[in-house]
């Protein structure tokens, strides 16, 4: 039996599988509620769609599939990667474009860090009233600009007070996002695929973190950063900020697509008749 779940996804229980319109479904989260619509397992999908449901004794349950997990480890793949790219390329940017010393480097770069302590907690205690996506969003959305506003505001002569402000807010614009994209990917994750769901987070936060510092390195590579002449050349830089605002940017589209809390309801209940089978994801039969 299918069962179809909205978005495009299929839950197949007798076989263990989601699939969507292009294949298999990874990472999505599969929740079996019982009778009165309380959960009481979940289980993630494998790369080739297959979840596996144990530990709950036999009986009716309804099943359904999000892709939230999902959605989410794409939020914390492609913010780091803007993040983390721009934190890698504005101190070279200061030192090489403007022969500002190690420390001082540091010190312009170092409200970036307050800003992230005090929005967290800002973050935490606006999480419930306006929930992941809008923070997300906002959050990368905040990036984005700041990390306009420093390629357009940096120049010879102009107050330190504006990059030390503007570091300031982009600290401050992270935060929200990195307080929900962990929140929401956790919602729905048992204890027992905690460790697998930590896993995949990790890895895809690293890997986005690798990506943006890779692509900035890049494009410096590509422009360069001085002229034919031996003078130091900026616009390599600016570029820069523009591939890292573009991960944001993309941050921002892929948070506008996290939706927790609303899953859609199967079409039928499932009966479990049983523990799964050895050779087997998930053992049922329709009602």
């Amino acid at each position: 039996i299918s069962q179809q779940l909205g978005r495009k996804l299929t839950i197949d229980p007798k076989t263990g599988h989601v699939i969507g319109d292009n294949g298999a479904i990874y990472a999505a989260q599969v929740v079996a509620l019982n009778d009165v619509g309380q959960p009481v397992a979940t289980a993630l999908t494998d790369q080739q769609g297959v979840f596996e449901i144990e530990g709950i004794p036999p009986g009716t349950y309804r099943l359904y599939a999000e892709p939230l997990f999902r959605s989410s480890i794409v939020v914390a793949t492609l913010a780091p990667a803007g993040f983390l790219g721009l934190l890698f390329l504005y101190p070279l940017f200061l030192q090489d474009g403007f022969g500002f010393s190690p420390m001082k480097t540091g010190l312009l770069t170092f409200p970036e860090a307050l800003g992230v302590m005090l929005g967290s907690q800002v973050a935490g205690r606006l999480y419930a009233r306006f929930g992941p996506r809008r923070l997300m969003m906002f959050g990368q959305l905040t990036v984005m600009a700041t990390n306009v506003a420093l390629m357009a505001s940096l120049s010879p002569g102009r107050a330190l007070v504006v990059p030390v402000a503007l570091m300031f807010l982009l600290g401050y614009g992270m935060s929200p996002t990195f307080v929900s994209m962990q929140a929401v990917a956790f919602n729905h994750i048992s204890r027992a695929e905690t460790g697998q769901a930590s896993m995949i987070f990790n890895a895809q936060r690293q890997l986005g973190a690798a990506t943006g510092v890779a692509v900035v390195t890049t494009v410096l590579a590509t422009i360069g950063t001085t002229t034919s002449t031996g003078a130091v050349d900026l616009d390599g830089y600016r570029f820069g900020f523009v591939a890292a605002a573009g991960f944001s940017l993309l941050a921002a589209i892929a948070a506008s697509r996290v939706r927790p809390g609303a899953p859609t309801e199967p079409e039928e209940r499932v009966a479990l008749t049983g523990p799964p089978a050895e050779d087997e994801a998930l053992s049922a039969v329709g009602d």
